[in-house]
């Protein structure tokens, strides 16, 4: 028999809930909705000051001749594949699948993370996919923004100088494998993009790795890189046989973000960097759920390369293919 006690205490719990309900109600409308709108109105303002700082990047380019381009766009999607791939650790397509040498792993992840890097061979090209930020170790690498000398590329963002150095490293391990392919096709989303210009830059400006024939640098939302120096020596020094394509997404902050860093240590100098732009790719892929992480990713990119309305732009008015 249910005492006037034990009626009593459901009573109180369900009042509670009543309450509770209530006042979290009264939470999502007054905080979280204003927290939304507010991210929401962030991410407008973002995308539109990504569509300034890139159309100034950008004012003494020509109208880009791809950019209704089916072959060349099933060809860069096929690139992001590959990346995703590598990035979840599943297995690339038969035809490519020949590993040139052997992935390169990041020596501070774990040995159960993903290989950084991988090089594949297709008849006479190797593809070399660097993949985005996964782990923490390399998220790590991504904020480490001071500014470290290179002697064949200067001064740069040292946190991807200390990947691109495994890299080189590990190339000049297997260089002789690599010499049979005269063209290369480097592709890099975010982190990734980022280490694909410095590794261009080296082997357009050394022999002692191996002479490639012609080199095509594909980047996706490439962090900036490059010191003002560093860019203001390489920019005019792209080999006419050699195509960089810089794929942008409007409203992904991460290539719009003016990277500095200020040593208060030793030297008191805040540095500033750039990206090197030669064919740009903007694209406008935005949902009214993606958040700022969603406008980042492979998916929103692939997304908006599947769509026709890209703005493009480029150095050289010629004839483009991969």
């Amino acid at each position: 028999m249910v005492t006037i006690k034990t009626m009593l205490k459901r009573f109180i719990c369900v009042i509670i809930i009543i309450v509770l309900s209530r006042f979290l109600h009264y939470l999502y409308e007054t905080a979280y909705k204003p927290i939304r709108k507010s991210i929401m109105y962030c991410n407008y303002v973002l995308h539109k000051q990504m569509t300034l700082t890139i159309e100034d990047q950008c004012t003494n380019l020509s109208c880009i001749p791809f950019d209704k381009n089916t072959h060349l766009r099933n060809s860069i999607c096929q690139l992001y594949y590959l990346q995703n791939c590598l990035f979840h650790s599943q297995a690339f397509p038969p035809d490519m699948n020949q590993d040139v040498i052997p992935p390169l792993r990041y020596s501070r992840n774990h040995i159960t993370s993903p290989p950084l890097v991988k090089f594949i061979g297709v008849h006479n090209k190797v593809y070399i996919i660097i993949r985005s930020t996964k782990t923490s170790q390399e998220a790590s690498v991504d904020f480490d923004m001071g500014q470290r000398d290179h002697y064949i590329l200067g001064a740069n963002h040292q946190g991807f100088l200390a990947i691109f150095d495994e890299l080189l490293a590990h190339i000049y391990e297997h260089v002789s494998q690599l010499r049979a392919y005269d063209t290369v096709v480097l592709f890099g989303h975010s982190l990734g993009a980022s280490v694909c210009i410095l590794l261009y830059l080296y082997l357009t400006k050394t022999t002692s790795v191996w002479t490639c024939k012609r080199i095509a640098c594909i980047t996706s939302a490439a962090p900036k890189v490059l010191s003002l120096q560093s860019h203001d020596q390489f920019i005019n020094q792209i080999r006419p046989e050699d195509i960089i394509i810089n794929i942008i997404n409007m409203p992904d902050v991460i290539p719009a973000l003016a990277l500095s860093s200020t040593d208060y240590v030793s030297k008191q100098h805040t540095y500033h960097y750039k990206q090197l732009i030669q064919n740009v790719i903007l694209l406008n892929e935005i949902q009214e759920t993606y958040t700022l992480r969603d406008c980042h990713t492979t998916t929103s990119y692939v997304n908006g390369l599947r769509q026709y309305d890209w703005t493009t732009y480029t150095a050289y008015p010629t004839n483009i293919h991969m």
